[in-house]
């Protein structure tokens, strides 16, 4: 594997959904460890979204790990969710759909998925991505 990438979502002035900020490294260098995401209790802001809400039935404050196993071709259209999902592909390949624009993530790729307006488009190959969920508080 060779470099990684980090997209972290978020909303713009206009209030449209955005990778806010992306990082890249590169797993075989000699750093043990690479910082993803440190929370306090204290939640990113965000406003409602304009997509569909789809409700993950996680409470605020708790958590679900998952592994999810998605369909070759497989798509979403936008929504936006009452969590943070922080999610790592595993294997091959999945597009988020942001307003800004396509982001394709590929294996060792991950993002931080703030509730934001968001939908996917997996790759013709099918796609494995390892998801940890975390409850927020519905937008304000």
């Amino acid at each position: 594997m060779t470099e990684m990438r980090l997209l972290v979502t978020g909303v713009d002035a206009q209030g449209r959904s955005c990778v806010v900020e992306e990082t890249r490294f590169d797993p075989a260098s000699p750093y043990e460890r690479q910082l993803l995401l440190e929370l306090d209790a204290h939640w990113p802001s965000r406003p409602p979204g304009r997509g569909e809400w789809k409700d993950l039935a996680v409470l605020p404050g708790g958590l679900r790990w998952q592994v999810s196993r998605w369909a070759p071709n497989n798509e979403w259209g936008m929504h936006y969710t009452d969590t943070i999902d922080l999610e790592l592909v595993v294997q091959g390949s999945v597009e988020v759909l942001l307003d800004d624009g396509d982001h394709r993530l590929a294996p060792g790729d991950c993002v931080i998925m703030n509730g934001v307006d968001h939908g996917w488009r997996v790759g013709p190959e099918g796609c494995t991505v390892l998801i940890t969920i975390l409850g927020t508080a519905p937008p304000s």
